[in-house]
């Protein structure tokens, strides 16, 4: 199956679906279904996913039952489980990824509040046991963006932060952090790996290296894309 995950509002409330669409002959669609009824949306997308081997890990913002971050699974054979829930815990902005290199599969669960101004990391493995609870690994500062890449037990975050020039508050000059968490909930310390753009992608690794775009716009020089 391919899975498309989106928002959907329905009678006032808004829910997150999928599609799945059959590899084998794209004709056949099931669909929409509900992941969830009561998804708290953010246009900073407060929702993401990663697939280990044929299951999907699917973690989203929710204030049914009162405010949490809730974890669930999809598998092949388009089967929910129920969700973990962590309580109390807010997510506007989310990034999933997933350690495939240890012995059991570790997704990291990345989030940030822009309410709170802090992010923490979470790790659950493929049966959504709980590995590592909500450890902080922002403690302050204005987001736009967040995405992830995790290896060898431990998950790379990258952040874009939002900035200006010192001169004139008016234009932008955000730049892109990095910081790493361990699986045993180890947090490093943060440096900037370019100033003066933002994330352009989703990170990912190839042979070992993590790779990510930065995008660049300004008055003086559009960004097309």
């Amino acid at each position: 199956w391919f899975i498309i995950l989106f928002s959907n509002v329905i009678s006032g409330n808004t829910h997150l679906q999928y599609l799945a669409i059959s590899t084998a002959n794209t004709s056949i669609v099931s669909g929409p279904t509900d992941i969830a009824t009561a998804y708290t949306a953010f246009p900073t997308l407060s929702f993401d996913a990663v697939v280990v081997n044929t299951t999907m890990v699917i973690a989203y913002n929710t204030v049914s039952g009162g405010q949490s971050v809730k974890v669930t699974t999809l598998t092949a054979q388009l089967n929910q489980a129920l969700p973990v829930t962590f309580s109390g815990y807010q997510a506007t902005i989310m990034s999933l990824c997933a350690d495939t290199t240890v012995s059991n599969p570790a997704i990291y669960v990345n989030f940030y509040s822009l309410n709170s101004t802090t992010g923490y990391t979470l790790v659950v493995d493929s049966l959504l046991h709980t590995l590592l609870a909500p450890t902080l690994t922002i403690a302050s500062g204005t987001l736009l963006n967040l995405t992830s890449s995790a290896q060898n037990g431990s998950c790379n975050l990258f952040t874009e932060v939002s900035s200006t020039y010192s001169y004139d508050a008016t234009v932008a000059s955000n730049y892109i952090n990095t910081l790493s968490i361990t699986q045993a909930g180890s947090v490093s310390g943060t440096t900037i790996v370019a100033r003066g753009v933002g994330l352009g992608s989703k990170s990912c690794i190839v042979d070992g290296t993590v790779y990510l775009l930065a995008a660049y716009s300004s008055a003086l020089q559009s960004g097309y894309y």
